[in-house]
């Protein structure tokens, strides 16, 4: 049995573009085609190709689904980092202490100074 060349190179050309990740390509199967042995691994490698289309949007899906959870542990780490970084203490009734330790920046000064303000309004 003699394959047609064309029919390869569709074959060869879909699953070079597999390799490069471009799974939205197919082999093109004519009306005509005959139905030999061939014609089952055109076809199979558009099942091939779907397939692989399919898995590589749920990746990208969960993917994307980790670096959302990965941002929100992130923001949350954040403030926690801020509210522990200004500690303010009760020590008597209207006596308050906030013991600093590290440098103070014009940022954290200024949440020092507005959660000391909030404190005693």
């Amino acid at each position: 049995m003699s394959i047609n060349q064309q029919r390869i190179d569709r074959v060869v050309d879909v699953m070079a573009k597999a390799a490069c990740k471009a799974y939205h390509h197919r082999v093109e199967v004519p009306e005509n085609a005959p139905d030999d042995a061939f014609l089952q691994v055109e076809v199979g490698m558009n099942v091939v190709m779907e397939d692989l289309e399919n898995a590589e949007r749920e990746r990208v899906a969960h993917v994307a689904e980790i670096d959302k959870k990965n941002q929100e542990i992130s923001d949350r780490a954040a403030m926690a980092l801020r509210e522990l970084s200004t500690p303010i203490i009760s020590v008597w009734d209207g006596v308050l202490t906030l013991p600093i330790i590290g440098m103070v920046d014009t940022v954290r000064g200024a949440e020092m100074m507005e959660q000391l303000l909030a404190r005693v309004a």
